[in-house]
């Protein structure tokens, strides 16, 4: 393992240079003159192929670890050697024992039935109705004023996750990952094919949500820390949850053994997680921006393709094929107005339930598929004709021209 650059040279180069100029050395100790150079060590972390297994906020500490390192108190900082000084503090960070660590969180409904203990990405997930009095003690013992006063769940089911884990922050990156990935199976069936109304007083449109507080203790019940989603808002209630448990349930079940068995899991999983902490949210543009990048995604868009290639293969699960690209051109319209001159729709939450819709029955269709098809071919799949007379006719072109290609071999 060894940490590579993602940007271009020159762009390195550039880095590197501002970084010199700027370094001052006082007693041994490596600090950096004006404030442009405060926030830096985001810029080198976000500069470097990502280690899949160090989170964010430790590859971030890293970097600006390695930034403020003695060995460039007595030498000028080089491309090699920042890279260097990276990999051995990447090197020596997973090598680290990991520890044993408890998550206490809350999801927003009354106790659910026939949810008790789940085992998921090795983590133990244990759902009960109250917190151990000794646990919710310390918790409330250390709540700042901040967190105090925030709209609490109008219902509480408490989870317990116990897993391992190199530091605190990872402890909690791994923690919350594994808890989205199960509720976003639930939600999924939950809100699949759902609407609403537009109007009312705005919240978010997922009904089973997490916080608003997570507590981190170890293994003797210690508190390690305390986390707060930076937005936050209550659901209306649990209403649709209890109604489509049973059928929750039972999704999750078949969802979590295809995506187990497919070519890609790791990759289907984040797209489900993109989606339910998409919804989790109450600002419908960002919703509807989040939603159209998921879309983006599922449809396979590279960078540098039209935004056309998304709309034609999210419009191919639809039978009125021209009817939902005219919608979703429409709705490629105005994401391009919000992101480019930051003109707002007209009605963000009935353009975050079209482009739900759209998302969703993606969605599906990598399920249904994914057992018999590499994920990365999926996309493909998509670009083919809706047209079965269409399609029978391509089916017999190719099988001649494989029948030719045999019988001429050279």
């Amino acid at each position: 393992m060894c940490a590579q650059w993602i940007i271009r040279d020159d762009n390195i180069t550039q880095i590197i240079v501002q970084l010199n100029r700027a370094k001052r050395v006082s007693k041994g100790k490596v600090r950096y003159d004006g404030q442009r150079f405060m926030f830096l060590d985001a810029i080198v972390a976000n500069a470097l192929h990502p280690e899949p297994r160090i989170v964010d906020a430790e590859r971030l500490r890293i970097a600006r670890e390695a930034l403020f390192s003695e060995k460039f108190a007595t030498s000028p900082i080089g491309k090699r050697s920042l890279l260097a000084e990276i990999t051995r503090r990447e090197k020596n960070y997973l090598i680290r024992s990991p520890q044993e660590y408890v998550l206490i969180t809350n999801i927003s409904s009354r106790p659910l039935p026939s949810l008790r203990r789940r085992s998921l990405q090795k983590c133990t997930l244990i759902f009960s109705p109250a917190i151990l009095p000794k646990l919710a003690n310390l918790r409330n013992e250390s709540l700042p004023d901040s967190l105090k006063n925030l709209e609490l769940p109008r219902y509480n089911h408490f989870l317990r996750l116990h897993l391992k884990a190199r530091t605190p922050q990872e402890a909690i990156h791994r923690g919350i990952d594994t808890i989205d990935y199960l509720r976003s199976l639930w939600c999924f069936s939950i809100n699949y094919q759902r609407y609403r109304f537009p109007g009312g007083d705005p919240g978010p449109f997922n009904d089973l949500i997490l916080g608003p507080v997570h507590s981190l203790h170890d293994s003797n019940g210690k508190l390690k820390g305390l986390w707060s989603p930076h937005m936050y808002k209550a659901p209306s209630g649990d209403y649709h949850v209890l109604r489509n448990w049973k059928r929750a349930l039972a999704f999750e079940r078949w969802a979590r053994k295809r995506i187990e068995k497919c070519s890609d899991p790791d990759w289907v999983i984040l797209q489900f997680k993109r989606y339910v902490t998409a919804l989790d949210s109450y600002d419908y543009d960002s919703v509807f921006l989040h939603l159209w990048s998921l879309l983006e995604s599922l449809t396979g868009t590279k960078p540098n393709e039209p935004h056309t290639v998304t709309v034609r293969r999210a419009a191919f699960p639809f039978t009125d094929n021209e009817f939902d690209m005219s919608i979703l051109n429409t709705l490629r319209s105005a994401r391009n107005r919000l992101v480019h001159r930051r003109e707002s729709p007209a009605d963000s939450e009935s353009l975050v339930f079209q482009t739900k819709a759209y998302v969703e029955e993606l969605l599906r269709i990598y399920l249904d598929l994914c057992m018999r098809w590499d994920v990365s071919e999926i996309p493909e799949l998509l670009d083919k004709p809706r047209n079965l007379n269409i399609l029978k006719k391509e089916i017999r072109q190719l099988r001649m021209v494989q029948k030719w290609l045999t019988l001429n071999r050279r």
